[in-house]
């Protein structure tokens, strides 16, 4: 039937800081399987990417300990330039088990001074 929902309810989940250096921030332990289907982020200060200063954020499975660093998407920020209050988005379908951190990595390099950024997920509950 054309338009008919899926079942899947998505999840979303998001923080907001305002942090320096490289930071590995927990945004929440999964009680069961959950597939983080898209990541976003965004900075409160535009931002010229070249070889020495950098502005990057990957979402992290932190495992049952939350200090892992299993990559669960890719870099955004490694290249081009940001734009203030303009999201970015990395599309994946990373499965998180359950008594697993899902952490987000804010890392900044140079003379970065991001300011406020945030970061927000959507997930699904379950293995799609």
């Amino acid at each position: 039937m054309a338009g008919q929902f899926s079942g899947l309810t998505p999840l979303i989940i998001s923080t907001t800081q305002d942090l320096s250096a490289t930071t590995n921030v927990p945004m929440c332990k999964f009680d069961s399987v959950y597939t983080l289907t898209d990541a976003f982020y965004i900075a409160q200060t535009a931002i010229t990417t070249n070889t020495t200063d950098l502005l990057r954020f990957r979402i992290l499975n932190g495992k049952t300990t939350g200090n892992a660093t299993t990559a669960a998407n890719g870099v955004v920020g490694a290249t081009g330039n940001w734009v203030a209050y303009t999201g970015r988005t990395s599309g994946t379908n990373y499965t998180f088990s359950a008594n697993h951190w899902m952490v987000v990595r804010y890392s900044e390099t140079g003379t970065v001074a991001a300011g406020v950024w945030s970061a927000s997920c959507w997930l699904v509950q379950g293995n799609v």
